[in-house]
C-alpha cells in the first residue's frame, strides 16, 4: 500500500522507528547497568 506522492511517514513507520529506539535505549542501559 505504498501510494506514491505521500512522501512523509506513516503512523506505523512512526511506531516502529519509536520501538527501535526505545529497544536499542533498553539495551544500552542493560549492558551499562549489568556489569560483565
Amino acid at each position: 500500500m505504498n501510494t506514491p506522492g505521500t512522501p512523509k511517514p506513516s503512523w506505523r513507520q512512526r511506531n516502529v522507528l519509536l520501538t527501535v529506539a526505545a529497544v536499542l535505549l533498553a539495551i544500552v542501559l542493560i549492558l551499562l547497568f549489568v556489569p560483565w
